[in-house]
């Protein structure tokens, strides 16, 4: 990929991007994945995204209240995925870097021998107290520089 393009594509994520530390609570564990999305009306870049790096695409199709709307589409990538993109972008992002430089911290917190027993054993815990306590206070950190780069 040529370096115009991923910049190209690095200025409509800092724009219409997001990077989010989800966190889901299936008792009585926690789980936080890292993820990106792009939404927009422009199928052909969503889908460029998708051949691109990976992830999903999803079309939303707007409500009654919105007859003339164009439908949006949504390109998510999660865990080793949203990583290699946001690698990809880094030299690149100016809104949403330090966002990015958490994501990829993250993240390298997860891939850990943890992580595949946890895989192969989906009904033992594997994480300890405080690798969790950290990542709810990645989660935590993702939505305070959410709100101050807004």
């Amino acid at each position: 990929m040529k370096k115009t393009d991923i910049a190209y594509i690095a200025g409509l994520f800092d724009g219409e991007g997001c990077i989010m530390i989800n966190k889901t609570i299936y008792r009585p564990r926690t789980y936080y994945q890292l993820y990106v999305q792009v939404n927009m009306s422009s199928q052909w870049i969503i889908e460029y995204l998708q051949f691109t790096f990976g992830g999903s695409v999803h079309k939303y199709e707007h409500s009654q209240y919105y007859p003339n709307a164009k439908p949006q589409w949504a390109w998510k990538a999660y865990g080793l995925a949203a990583v290699e993109f946001l690698k990809a972008m880094m030299p690149y992002l100016k809104l949403k870097k330090s966002q990015a430089e958490l994501g990829l911290l993250f993240q390298s917190k997860k891939l850990s021998k943890s992580d595949y027993l946890r895989e192969a054993h989906p009904n033992k815990r594997f994480r300890t107290d405080e690798e969790l306590a950290v990542e709810e206070a990645q989660f935590i950190l993702m939505k305070e520089l959410k709100k101050s780069e807004a």
